[in-house]
């Protein structure tokens, strides 16, 4: 994985960050949409699902 800020991200996938205290922090593990599943590091993208809406 390469490390990138929360903001590359957001800009690369064309997203926008929510309630980010530090748009600079820098990413060093996977991404996941299952927030159980984020590792120390990590990303969780809040998606909105068959039964449930990542965001709330």
């Amino acid at each position: 994985m390469i490390p990138m800020t929360l903001d590359r991200i957001a800009r690369v996938v064309g997203a926008r960050l929510c309630d980010v205290r530090d748009p600079q922090a820098l990413v060093t593990a996977p991404s996941a949409v299952d927030s159980r599943e984020v590792a120390p590091g990590g990303l969780f993208a809040a998606t909105v699902g068959a039964r449930v809406d990542g965001h709330d």
